[in-house]
């Protein structure tokens, strides 16, 4: 699973409760995620905060969709994922 590391001077709206991170706000993203996959959103020290989903055309994103680190859920919605075109 990716990891979404956040900037240590961050706003910090996901300990709010806040459902959205903005692309500015990530210093890195560890692995290789595909577009649609489920990451894991942790601050700057490492420390857990969320998952969601990770979408590298959004300026905003992932949308969360847990805030603890219980077994992941299915999601409200959709995630923002181009559908492939026929060829």
């Amino acid at each position: 699973m990716g990891r979404v590391v956040l900037h240590k001077d961050r706003k910090r709206r996901l300990e709010q409760g806040s459902p959205w991170i903005f692309r500015s706000e990530a210093a890195r993203v560890e692995g290789d995620p595909a577009p649609g996959d489920i990451v894991e959103v942790v601050n700057h020290q490492g420390h857990f905060l969320a998952r969601g989903y990770i979408n590298p055309r959004s300026q905003i994103g992932p949308p969360l969709h847990r805030h603890d680190d219980r077994a992941f859920s299915r999601p409200r919605s959709r995630p923002s994922v181009p559908k492939p075109t026929g060829d």
